[in-house]
């Protein structure tokens, strides 16, 4: 099942100026006779509100079905109820159908005895076109589930009106599979599109194998998770190997902790290894991998073979541009791979005399096994700053100035000179700022 969603802003809040409104002729006898925001009140009046407004008024939505809403007023939440076997895999969607502008939904999914199963704003992806919010899931059980729409801001307005979706979907790793014979083959037909693809591992030391068929060469693979899954015990793990079995990256807690990237993916065969970081496995260990594939080289300069000293560094160009408060800095992404054994990679650039040099960059983040040292060398040779982080993290460097001027180094090397591989990669950027950058949050 193809999914195609592009980044949007999402919804803002927003204030109902027109609180009461009624109809010419506000007398009613049901709720057919009044506006869709109300309901016909113990008056035979028609007022602001609507009849699903707790668990036991939960209104039904069929599979396939979409009914519309309303979160007319402060704190307004409405609930939907439906019911399922158990073992279906669900996609619950808003897309608002008033003023977009003040409506953020939140949708939180039940399990049948209350508990909280899924939540989720907008998609694990973020804001997406069309779509407020986007909530993929797994039902383990059977029973009655219960959906509940609200404003993430509590704000209710006569005009945010919406529609929910309730959906089956398809798009999952069927068993019995392995490397050789992947439970699910995706083929990747458009850059930018998001796929999304259920992962269910029913026993003890389970893994499932989603086969990419990538149609370019060198293109970045991004894998995310959901940061609201709360109905799953598993630690969603995943690893990607090439056609002839090299592994690229190995990514635990994808999504809570972070999300997995590989700048360049040779085209044709790649495998994605979905498991549990503890080895465990049962009918509520279940995640959704959410996978994007892009044709163009990674933006930033990759490092340029043999870069191994000063006198070879790979030339980084530095593009001007203002922060939010119109200050200048320059800046210039950058990345490699520690590919032998005692490998180092170095990198220079020109840098204005009296401003600010940081460093920042990603590695166990994204999925690289790498463990690095980062060092900082002024235009006369001379170590400014040198650094290895104890959490296996990219250690950021901050602040160092003002500078000399001329031309500066940055060198990466792995903190254990054994390790080498294409997994052991860094994605990074240098800033050279006017001003000290504010590493407070």
């Amino acid at each position: 099942m193809l999914l195609f969603l592009l980044a949007c802003s999402g919804g803002t809040t927003g204030t109902d100026t027109n609180t009461n409104p009624t109809t010419p002729d506000d007398s009613c006898v049901t709720d057919a006779d009044c506006q869709d925001w109300e309901i016909c009140g113990d008056e035979e009046e028609c007022v602001v509100g609507d009849d699903n407004e707790s668990l036991e008024d939960a209104e039904g939505i069929l599979w396939e079905q979409t009914v519309t809403g309303h979160l007319q007023t402060e704190g307004d939440q409405d609930f939907y109820s439906f019911a399922a076997d158990g073992g279906e895999w669900v996609r619950i969607d808003t897309e608002p159908k008033g003023n977009e502008d003040e409506m953020d939904t939140y949708v939180t999914l039940y399990d049948p005895i209350g508990k909280v199963h899924h939540v989720e704003d907008d998609h694990a992806w973020g804001n997406v076109d069309v779509y407020d919010t986007v909530l993929y899931t797994y039902l383990p059980v059977g029973g009655t589930w219960t959906i509940v729409v609200k404003d993430v801001n509590g704000v209710g307005a006569t005009s945010s009106k919406y529609d929910l979706r309730l959906q089956e979907v398809s798009n999952v790793v069927e068993e019995t599979d392995s490397f050789s014979d992947p439970g699910y083959e995706l083929e990747v037909t458009k850059a930018g599109s998001i796929w999304a693809v259920g992962v269910l591992l029913e026993e003890d030391g389970d893994e499932d194998y989603i086969q990419l068929d990538l149609p370019w060469e060198n293109c970045p693979v991004t894998l995310v998770g959901s940061e609201g899954e709360r109905g799953s015990e598993a630690t969603p793990t995943v690893e990607l190997f090439t056609d002839e079995d090299i592994i690229l990256f190995h990514k635990e807690g994808l999504g809570l902790e972070g999300n997995a990237f590989y700048p360049e993916v040779n085209g044709g065969q790649a495998t994605i290894v979905a498991s549990d970081a503890d080895g465990e496995g049962s009918q509520d260990h279940w995640f959704f991998v959410y996978i994007e594939v892009d044709e163009q080289y990674f933006s930033y300069t990759q490092e340029i073979e043999s870069n191994d000293s000063s006198e070879e560094a790979t030339d980084l160009p530095l593009t001007a541009d203002q922060n939010s408060n119109d200050r200048d800095f320059e800046w210039s992404g950058f990345w490699g791979t520690i590919g032998e054994r005692a490998d180092e990679d170095w990198f220079a650039f020109n840098a204005t005399e009296a401003w600010f040099l940081q460093v920042r960059g990603e590695t166990g983040l994204r999925g690289s096994l790498l463990v690095p040292e980062v060092e900082v060398y002024d235009a006369n040779g001379e170590l400014v700053e040198g650094t290895v982080d104890a959490n296996d993290e990219f250690p950021d460097v901050w602040n160092i100035g003002p500078l000399d001027g001329g031309r500066y180094s940055v060198r990466v090397l792995s903190a254990d000179v054994s390790d080498h591989g294409p997994e052991m990669y860094y994605t990074a950027r240098v800033d050279v700022t006017n001003y000290t950058a504010d590493i407070s949050h």
